[in-house]
């Protein structure tokens, strides 16, 4: 606690130095388990180190698991002192439920409203309290090329357009190779399809399905070619998607064996991990259109002070040094939340994710900042089975999208 804050809460810093609580130690549960993004971490952790604080880390693959998990601790009376969450739909009960602890004093301390773009502070606040603090904003949707394949295809990076990245995969195929390298990780092959639906239906289309829910968008001559498309795209990958995490098909694309990968843009940061340069790999979206998120910390009630103290002071680390932002920036693939943080030290690859989402007509919002987790889980599952099953028709696809959008929306 400082003086500032002492000055909004309407005491003295005299009465605040004295009744300080000894910062205890803070465990974190997240999703930062590759080199990429643990070094990522590091950045925020060895600050909130150098300045007094204890970060105990508690990583876990897949933002799913990770999140049940932190529900499960918070609800079973055993909660970590900070967990990893998306948009605030995936964290509102826990808010509902009286289990967090608000952030507003940080956020007012630390002048969010005015440091994040105007749709991410909406989405912090929940009934004039602001309960998690971002610590990444993010692209969901980047195309990744490999110049390795690009070169044994003997072509030149494609237009971002749908029409030249279908004649790419037709170029790798030609040259024996996996022209789309997917994986049988749900969350990426609900990624591809938000790619394509920005992609070929158009922001407007986007919006109405995963903003309004609207279920009358999905049954559009506009959506069938959404789904047209995605069956189209199952036809330029191989069998061993199905055996496959991201990261594995992230490394063919490494080693020259796919052309292209749909992923979010920490896999920029798996690239560079593994030794390769900016020269190695080319960034693009689909149609040029982005679909954007954003994680926050949430911070679980403590009964401990200490554990409040270090909560808070996390908070204003991973927010209150734009340039700070850009180090963890550098080493996740991601861009700062801040919007006053320098590109200089960006590469082409952030540059053009920064340049893109700034422009509210190439950039939407991911269906786990604008969907209930139950109601993206729903649409998500009928997305999955229509990749799995070639057979079925982009009609009956259509009203079982439908059907699932409507029994479960809010």
């Amino acid at each position: 606690m400082n003086c500032r804050m002492v000055l909004l809460a309407g005491a003295s810093c005299l009465l605040a130095t004295m009744s300080l609580a000894e910062e205890a130690p803070l465990e974190g549960v997240t999703t930062y388990v590759s080199a990429s993004e643990a070094a990522a971490l590091k950045v925020f952790v060895d600050r909130f180190d150098e300045e007094g604080g204890e970060w105990i880390d508690s990583a876990i693959a897949g933002g799913g698991t990770a999140r049940a998990t932190a529900i499960r601790r918070i609800l079973g009376g055993d909660p970590p002192g900070a967990a990893q969450f998306v948009g605030r739909v995936t964290y509102q009960d826990l808010i509902e439920a009286d289990l967090l602890k608000p952030m507003t004093n940080v956020a007012v301390e630390e002048n969010w409203q005015e440091i994040l773009p105007p749709w991410m502070w909406e989405d912090l606040q929940y009934e004039g309290e602001v309960y998690a603090a971002p610590i990444q904003r993010q692209t969901q949707t980047v195309l990744y090329y490999s110049q390795d394949a690009l070169e044994q295809a003997g072509i030149e990076l494609p237009e971002d357009s749908v029409e030249g990245f279908f004649g790419a995969l037709d170029a790798f195929k030609a040259a024996g190779l996996i022209p789309f390298a997917a994986s049988s990780d749900k969350s990426d092959l609900r990624r591809v399809f938000l790619a394509v639906t920005a992609a070929v239906g158009g922001p407007e289309l986007y919006n109405r399905i995963y903003v309004d829910h609207d279920t009358d968008a999905v049954m559009t001559p506009e959506f069938l070619e959404v789904a047209k498309t995605y069956h189209r795209l199952y036809q330029y990958t191989d069998a061993g998607q199905y055996s496959r995490t991201a990261g594995d098909s992230t490394n063919l694309l490494i080693e020259g064996k796919a052309g292209v990968q749909i992923l979010g843009d920490w896999g920029k940061g798996d690239w560079l991990a593994s030794g390769a340069t900016q020269e190695d790999f080319h960034c693009q979206y689909l149609g040029g259109i982005a679909v954007e998120s954003f994680n926050v910390l949430i911070f679980p009630k403590s009964s401990d002070p200490g554990v409040a103290e270090a909560q808070d002071h996390f908070a204003r680390v991973i927010t209150a040094d734009p340039e700070l932002q850009v180090d963890f920036t550098l080493h996740k693939g991601s861009i700062p939340t801040h919007v006053a943080a320098s590109t200089e030290r960006l590469d082409d690859c952030a540059n053009m994710m920064v340049e893109t989402v700034a422009n509210p007509e190439t950039a939407v919002r991911d269906d786990l900042i604008s969907m209930p987790p139950q109601l993206s889980g729903a649409v998500a599952d009928v997305v999955i089975e229509f990749w799995n099953d070639q057979s079925m028709a982009p009609e009956t696809f259509a009203e079982k999208y439908a059907a699932a959008l409507e029994a479960n929306r809010p």
